[in-house]
């Protein structure tokens, strides 16, 4: 059963109950911080802290977190 949070479809399951999912276009275009490159795509909202979202390098396939701002 998927319910609002802030205009927000939430996620299932316990660890994730109260954490709204942002939309994919909500998250803003990064750089990679290995390479450089434009040419990124989230992964997820959340990264290894509540503060983080994390990206993937298309270019070079490195995973980093960066520090949201919202």
């Amino acid at each position: 059963m998927a319910s609002k949070v802030l205009g927000f479809p939430e996620r299932e399951g316990a660890a994730r109950r109260h954490r709204p999912v942002l939309p994919r276009q909500a998250m803003p275009d990064v750089d990679c911080a290995f390479c450089g490159s434009s040419k990124t795509e989230p992964i997820s909202v959340y990264g290894c802290h509540m503060l983080t979202s994390q990206y993937l390098c298309l270019s070079c396939k490195s995973t980093f977190d960066r520090v949201r701002d919202d």
